[in-house]
């Protein structure tokens, strides 16, 4: 943006030193400088030419000028060339910051989900095998009670029916 301007025009042919020479070397302090005296340049001539008298003299004068010729030269010769290689360093830019992007999006799922099974095997397999351990403990308890003496303690009975999805014991017996 502010570095020489030459040196992104090289693929013109012109050679380095035409374009430093150019225009009293506006080109050498950057696109910003260049882009700022050529729109001052124009501005200058909108101006200078409102206030002719538009004779078909003036007008013939203000279009053969050499100084529009140089601001034609510099806008399609040096601009167009140097803003062309910003924009295709702002677009590889842009590329490589959304593959960036993208790969720390996907280190950050799989580090996710590294965590998540870390947990699960954890936390999880250790509830099931301390669940799947009480429900023996439990199952040892019943199956050293006869179902007959079980039937015959109200507290145990009544547990079982209510918290029981099927009923094991027909009510007639007792």
């Amino acid at each position: 943006m502010f570095s020489n301007l030459c040196y992104y025009v090289e693929a013109l042919r012109l050679g380095e030193s035409t374009c430093e020479a150019f225009y009293q070397g506006i080109l050498q302090k950057g696109v910003y400088s260049s882009v700022i005296k050529y729109w001052d340049y124009l501005r200058q001539l909108n101006h200078d030419f409102n206030e002719s008298s538009r004779s078909a003299v003036n007008q013939y004068s203000f279009l053969n000028d050499d100084g529009l010729e140089t601001v034609e030269q510099m806008e399609s010769l040096y601009f167009a060339t140097a803003l062309n290689t910003l924009i295709d360093e702002l677009e590889s830019d842009i590329d490589n910051f959304f593959t960036k992007e993208i790969n720390q999006d996907k280190i950050l799922f799989i580090v996710y989900v590294v965590y998540l099974v870390v947990v699960y095997v954890i936390i999880w397999v250790q509830f099931v095998a301390e669940m799947q351990h009480e429900l023996w403990k439990t199952k040892s308890v019943l199956s050293i009670l006869h179902p007959e003496l079980i039937m015959t303690i109200p507290e145990i009975k009544n547990y079982i029916l209510s918290n029981s999805s099927t009923v094991f014991f027909s009510k007639g017996k007792k």
